[in-house]
């Protein structure tokens, strides 16, 4: 059976805005010093807040899923929802992880390891098999060496397994999915916040849990047709507009407290079910300029740290003094982070399929399908 092909452009063209953000976020980490100051004048949610586009993924990527394979899972194996899932996955992460290694040694060599959180590191083979298994992150203590943003496939891995899991636990005990989705989004939120450290139960991988189930019941509450009135949706809109608007004037943690909660539970799925009902709104985030840019946005995630690393190591060795603090030197940056995006995607676009060609089928191999 062929999987469901209906695209949500419209949910695509939100994917941009959120790269953006995370990449804001890892400016203002490492380029600004962990210091609003020291970066262009933008307003300082967007450099303190901008991981939360994480959490949007997490949702995003839960809806899409309940969308695509609820119905026709129980035709794949195990092995073989696996395989699909990593035949647009693995490969772009192992190469993002071999250029994370290359500005690693960089560092070391040109910067003795300075600009990098893992000062001192010695890359190793033995970390290099545990970066390439993607079992880094979330699957245990260990984080990684040599890209720090990898760790979201890490534990969407371990999302995809979980939801695999669940739906056939779900059918063995006839019950609907919806119950055990709501089930363990709350569990993994309880032990997200008690600091489990159990492999498999740690901050990160507890962190994506809670949010891609929240995405899976949220596909359920639209297909439900609950908000189908479109003041429903205003409503909410003016509830989350009014919000942010007092948290930007008085500060997000005094008006929401926890921001993650606020946000995985609320503001995202209005935004979704925003973009999904209202079609004005869905005309425009399914614009061919906001769908082309989309295209980009895993690119833009996977492959962004290394351009900001780069630029710190290159700014100390060849002394080039850059303002950090400059609109100028922030465009640079996006143009140069856009540029490298749009290169490591049409690259990644003759790479995975050679890759998937001999790995994914080789562990995983396709179903006749008719």
């Amino acid at each position: 059976m062929a999987e469901v092909k209906k695209r949500f452009d419209e949910l695509d063209g939100l994917k941009i805005f959120f790269a953006l953000g995370v990449v804001l976020y890892h400016y203002w980490f490492w380029e600004g010093g962990h210091k609003v100051a020291n970066c262009p004048k933008l307003s300082a949610l967007i450099y303190v807040y901008g991981w939360l586009g994480v959490e949007f993924f997490f949702i995003l990527s839960g809806f899409l899923m309940e969308h695509t394979y609820r119905k026709i899972i129980d035709s794949l194996s195990f092995p073989q929802f696996m395989g699909r899932r990593l035949k647009s996955l693995y490969a772009p992460y192992l190469c993002a992880e071999c250029v994370g290694i290359m500005v690693v040694f960089a560092d070391y060599v040109l910067c003795k390891g300075q600009f990098l959180f893992f000062k001192g590191y010695q890359i190793t083979v033995a970390d290099i098999v545990r970066s390439f298994s993607v079992s880094m992150q979330g699957w245990n203590k260990g984080r990684n060496p040599f890209m720090v943003a990898t760790w979201f496939i890490n534990v969407l891995i371990l999302c995809y397994a979980f939801y695999f899991a669940v739906l056939r636990f779900a059918k063995w005990c006839k019950i609907k999915p919806m119950y055990f989705y709501v089930a363990i989004m709350l569990l993994t939120w309880s032990f997200h916040y008690m600091g489990f450290k159990f492999p498999f139960l740690l901050y990160n991988s507890t962190r994506g849990y809670w949010a891609f189930f929240a995405g899976c019941i949220l596909y359920n509450i639209q297909k439900s047709g609950v908000f189908n009135k479109k003041i429903y949706i205003l409503v909410l809109d003016f509830i989350v507009l009014f919000f942010l608007l007092v948290g930007h004037k008085f500060g997000i943690p005094e008006i929401f407290g926890d921001v993650r909660l606020v946000f995985i539970f609320f503001i995202f799925p209005v935004l979704i079910l925003t973009v999904e009902n209202l079609p004005v709104v869905k005309k425009i985030f399914s614009c061919k300029v906001l769908t082309f840019a989309s295209k980009y946005s895993m690119d833009i995630y996977l492959t962004h740290c290394a351009v900001l690393w780069l630029t710190l190591i290159f700014n100390e060795y060849f002394g080039w003094n850059l303002n950090f603090a400059s609109y100028k030197v922030l465009g640079c940056i996006l143009l140069i982070i856009f540029a490298f995006a749009f290169v490591w995607h049409h690259v990644m676009a003759i790479v995975t399929p050679a890759f998937n060609r001999w790995f994914v089928n080789f562990i995983a191999p396709a179903k006749s399908e008719k």
